[in-house]
């Protein structure tokens, strides 16, 4: 490693552990954003080939109105395989009889979809942490690349000021939070795992909050057991507050995530081609169908 690089990884490393030390004794003081996103991506690594399979309930609210206006949820079976080195998924959505509704492969890509949604469900996969950095920059959560912050910023104070980050609890739980309390979109990192518990970002005038939940042992592969994507209008203020009104527009359940053989991920999927419905998606109505695309645009 050149003598610049040993330098600055020197720099980050003191800023990562003095602020450890002192967010302790302090409260004030956290690590550098782009070390948070870091570790939390490092505990994917090692697992190749991954299987997620979920129970899934979607608001069909095509309109995006309140959800006194909703016209009910639909339920579905999920089954995804994930290729972690070409970084691309695999989707199979059944309806609760087993028929398959749609069917295909995407990359793995943050940013937003064909029907506007922020793609969250990449961030939770991805094994590439300057893609996920990316991805979170794209949602407008200011995460800043370490040489940055070496580059623009020399002190602690000036470093914490320019990435907006913050302590705090959610469930009882201390956070790292990276964004702050209102007017942008916001990351939250449990303190000790690294793991993410909640996603705040928006779609036009719609905040949309992603919540997290953890099982208490994780096998093979961190991930949640539940999500549970919510939206309030823009203007409402923080989760959380009394006059803050949540409309639920998807909750997943996930009852197995298990690491695969490449053998394994084949016999899952025999097609190659991109998300499509079949004969019996087609037959859905379009609310349905479009509730199915937001889905899949957001959390795959």
């Amino acid at each position: 490693m050149k003598r610049r690089s040993w330098l600055e990884f020197g720099i980050v490393l003191v800023f990562a552990v003095g602020a450890f030390s002192r967010a302790e004794s302090t409260g004030a003081a956290i690590p550098p954003s782009e070390y948070l996103v870091k570790k939390m991506v490092s505990r994917r690594g090692g697992v190749k080939f991954l299987k997620l399979q979920s129970t899934i309930q979607i608001a069909i609210n095509p309109e995006g109105e309140k959800a006194e206006n909703s016209t009910g949820f639909l339920k579905l079976k999920n089954l995804t395989a994930v290729d972690l080195e070409k970084r691309f998924i695999q989707i199979r959505l059944t309806n609760e009889s087993g028929v398959v509704l749609i069917e295909g492969q995407k990359l793995l890509s943050g940013g937003t979809g064909p029907t506007g949604e922020p793609r969250l469900g990449a961030l939770l996969l991805d094994p590439q942490s300057t893609a996920v950095m990316a991805q979170i920059q794209a949602l407008a959560i200011p995460v800043i690349p370490e040489r940055k912050l070496i580059e623009d910023w020399k002190t602690e104070a000036e470093r914490q000021a320019a990435e907006k980050t913050r302590m705090a609890r959610i469930d009882g739980q201390a956070s790292w939070v990276v964004g702050r309390e209102s007017g942008e979109g916001s990351f939250w990192f449990e303190k000790d795992t690294f793991a993410p518990q909640r996603i705040e970002t928006f779609r036009a005038d719609k905040r949309l909050i992603l919540q997290l939940k953890w099982p208490k042992l994780v096998a093979d592969f961190p991930f949640p057991r539940q999500w549970i994507l919510e939206s309030t209008p823009k203007a409402a203020g923080l989760l959380g507050g009394a006059a803050v009104s949540l409309q639920l527009m998807a909750r997943e359940d996930f009852h197995e995530v298990s690491q695969i053989t490449e053998t394994g991920f084949q016999t899952l999927f025999k097609s190659d081609s991109r998300i499509a419905y079949t004969e019996a998606g087609e037959e859905l109505s379009s609310g349905q169908r479009a509730a199915i695309d937001r889905y899949i645009d957001c959390l795959r």
